[in-house]
């Protein structure tokens, strides 16, 4: 019966209900328990049915999702078949061949585009290297794994001085997925793992000197906010509406 509710929640369900019950079934497999013959043939259950929405619904897979799926499948006995992973590699590799050329015209690196390859890079490589291997990985990405990483070295060691609190934020954020991605290509291309791996610290460097500078531009922002007169019309305002005085001599 629950595998039946399962199979049935991932193969029509809505993507969210999908999302949710992939999510659910990583965090069990994750939390280190034992897996039973009853749970392992559910388990084989949910991979062949997730295999098959994505099968034929031929769209890119999430990167995090993609390796869940290939925890949950290292939990059975069974043979379960990849999903198809044309569509998902080159949906990511274009968002990381994308946010390399806006670089060149010196637009910052689009960090969420470039973990998305990097992470999908590095579960292939872990889960699926016959299929790489089809595509000439590594060899033919390797440039641009190169050029993704030198920029991002660049944007680390350089000095940002921006207008407001949200922009650091942002560009902390921007700084922590590039960080995420310089580890997951030295996952990718193990050979340049230890160059790749001091671009990592060199980004995440710069994410805690931004989140610094976020959290004094937040302190600035307040003391302005503080400071600021209050404002003539929001005064009169508050002498128009003053009930107590508007009906003191009824």
């Amino acid at each position: 019966m629950l595998r039946t509710s399962i199979e049935r929640t991932i193969q029509t369900g809505t993507h969210e209900e999908f999302e949710l019950c992939m999510t659910t079934v990583e965090g069990i497999v994750s939390d280190g328990s034992g897996i039973g013959q009853e749970l392992e043939r559910l388990l084989g259950t949910i991979c062949e049915a997730a295999r098959s929405r994505w099968d034929a619904e031929e769209r890119a897979i999430d990167p995090k999702k993609l390796r869940g799926f290939y925890a949950i499948s290292s939990k059975t006995r069974s043979e379960i078949p990849s999903p198809h992973l044309a569509n998902s590699w080159v949906a990511t590799y274009e968002k990381a061949d994308r946010a390399l050329k806006d670089s060149r015209l010196g637009i910052d690196l689009d960090g969420t585009g470039v973990r998305e390859w990097a992470e999908m890079a590095a579960t292939l490589s872990l889960n699926e290297p016959r299929y790489l291997r089809k595509i000439d990985y590594p060899e033919s990405y390797v440039p641009t794994a190169k050029a993704i990483m030198e920029r991002a070295n660049d944007e680390a060691l350089a000095e940002y001085q921006l207008e407001s609190s949200d922009d650091y934020f942002s560009e902390s954020e921007r700084f922590s997925h590039l960080a995420t991605a310089a580890k997951e290509l030295s996952v990718a291309f193990p050979e340049f793992s230890v160059e790749w791996g001091e671009v990592a610290a060199h980004l995440e460097q710069q994410r805690e000197s931004l989140v610094a500078q976020y959290e004094r531009k937040q302190e600035e922002e307040a003391r302005r906010k503080e400071d600021e007169p209050e404002e003539e019309g929001e005064s009169r305002g508050a002498e128009i509406f003053d009930l107590s005085e508007l009906f003191s001599d009824l």
